[in-house]
């Protein structure tokens, strides 16, 4: 199943691009955590249009829960399959984020970690932790602490912090009595696509 490029995924990949300029004469897959505040702003604002909310809240709509997930699911698969050098011409009939995961520029892992924490989506990205395999859950941890303690660090990144374990600490025994979810099952198999 390959989801189509509408109007919102343009949005989305035009505030990447927009971003990924703004960190000139640098990229997207460089960026520091502090520079964050200025370049991912068109991000952030995008993502509200996208979800047609003026404050990303803790509890939108379906439809906004809908996109953030897929907008997490998809940054975070562009940065895993970048880092597998994943076949353009295999992906583009396999990968259903395909699309719009080839239209955003590359990224790194403080781009992923402080959309996350600007989007609220400490319980997405938890979630879509469980999907992976142990030894790659330590290694994302490892990096999210590290990128909790790198500076600048604030109440907000110690909040995502406690957010993401809280989640993974309630959520495995969720994720256990449930079945795998559409995006997650998805992101489980582009994963060990990528690197399985």
């Amino acid at each position: 199943m390959t989801l189509m490029m509408d109007k919102a995924s343009a949005v989305l990949q035009g505030a990447f691009l927009s971003a990924n300029k703004l960190c000139l004469p640098s990229s997207l897959s460089s960026l520091q955590k502090a520079d964050w505040s200025r370049t991912g702003r068109s991000v952030v604002e995008a993502v509200r249009e996208i979800c047609g909310q003026d404050e990303l809240s803790a509890h939108p709509n379906t439809v906004a829960g809908c996109w953030k997930k897929r907008i997490v699911c998809v940054v975070w698969l562009k940065l895993l399959c970048g880092q597998a050098e994943e076949d353009v011409e295999t992906a583009w009939r396999e990968n259903p984020f395909f699309l719009l995961q080839n239209g955003l520029p590359e990224v790194s892992h403080v781009v992923l970690l402080e959309l996350v924490k600007s989007l609220a989506a400490a319980d997405i990205f938890a979630h879509f932790l469980l999907y992976l395999p142990q030894s790659q859950v330590c290694v994302e941890l490892e990096r999210l602490t590290q990128h909790v303690k790198s500076s600048p660090t604030g109440e907000d990144d110690v909040r995502l912090f406690l957010e993401v374990w809280w989640e993974l600490w309630k959520g495995k025994n969720d994720q256990r009595a449930g079945g795998e979810e559409g995006v997650e099952a998805m992101f489980a198999n582009q994963y060990y696509y990528c690197l399985g």
